[in-house]
């Protein structure tokens, strides 16, 4: 079957919340992308003290927990280690601080959370809803972005705000050669409004059930051999029958919106998200100054399992 993988433009895949939030602050809240491990027996290895902040003692085995939920199984140099142990340590500033203001998660929506992702009660998993949830409180939820502030960035990026010009395509693929030149020369004859009926009926691409709807693409979004034929076509008209790897296609452009300027309500959202992102980025890293100044952070560099390089070193 025809795969259109290549078709779509996909925005990558969060790590762990805490690590996603110190990359891009997209999403404090997707907990169902959270990757967490369920932890079983303690080495005394494991049991050494890596980190102290402030009063709190940090241990081997919490770290060995935190890195394998989000790389297992992989060899990484020091230089990664230390960036992870950083992201690490600001983690468990967090958690140090959330118990000390006595920060209050509800019992209900941590069963969920567990229920939802089939993991145990335990304290990494508890420690990590709670960090998240933290940073959900404390900072997502005390962003506001005013009209004037939205408006206001819009002036300054008019130009950044142009739509390309977009394609919307249709398409049916089979993987027969005959078929694909009767149902094209039925299209030819009668015209195109049978198209959506003969994808549904014909077609073996995922979009069949759409009517071969794929939707809009500007140029470059597509395989080249494809733009060529597609981008040559007129609005309401087919090209002829293609072969590739996949089977016999047949395109069919149903219109072309030409490059035109986004109005303010079109991209209001879009801007909400960038100026909250840009907030939520500045407010982190002024939670994490604050509590830079308010407890003494020592690693013991001994007692951990390589050399560290990184933002806490003494």
């Amino acid at each position: 079957m025809l795969s259109f993988s290549f078709f779509n433009n996909w925005f990558g895949e969060m790590r762990i919340i805490v690590l996603a939030i110190l990359i891009s602050f997209l999403n404090f809240c997707n907990l169902e992308k959270v990757s967490i491990t369920n932890q079983g027996g303690i080495s005394n290895s494991e049991r050494k003290i890596i980190l102290e902040i402030g009063n709190r003692k940090v241990s081997l085995g919490m770290w060995k927990s935190y890195l394998n939920s989000m790389t297992p199984d992989e060899e990484m140099g020091n230089d990664i280690l230390s960036k992870l142990f950083d992201e690490f340590i600001e983690r468990e500033m967090i958690y140090t601080y959330a118990l000390e203001i006595g920060f209050q998660i509800k019992d209900m929506e941590y069963k969920k959370f567990l229920g939802k992702l089939g993991l145990d009660d335990t304290k990494e998993n508890r420690e990590t809803f709670i960090v998240a949830n933290f940073i959900r409180e404390e900072i997502k939820n005390k962003i506001f972005i005013s009209q004037e502030e939205l408006k206001k960035y819009y002036g300054e990026h008019y130009s950044e705000f142009r739509q390309k010009k977009l394609y919307h395509i249709k398409e049916i693929v089979v993987n027969n050669k005959e078929l694909a030149q009767e149902i094209h020369s039925e299209l030819m004859k009668n015209g195109v409004l049978r198209f959506g009926n003969f994808a549904r009926e014909y077609s073996i691409s995922p979009s069949a059930i759409n009517g071969g709807d794929l939707g809009y693409f500007s140029r470059n979004q597509l395989p080249p051999e494809f733009e060529k034929i597609i981008f040559s076509l007129r609005p309401g008209k087919i090209s002829k029958v293609i072969r590739t790897k996949y089977g016999y296609h047949i395109f069919y452009l149903e219109e072309v919106i030409g490059e035109h300027q986004l109005k303010f309500y079109e991209v209001k959202g879009k801007i909400d998200s960038i100026l909250r992102e840009r907030r939520e980025k500045m407010m982190y890293n002024n939670l994490l100054k604050k509590l830079r100044r308010k407890y003494k952070i020592k690693v013991i560099n001994k007692n951990l399992n390589f050399n560290y390089k990184g933002n806490f070193s003494m």
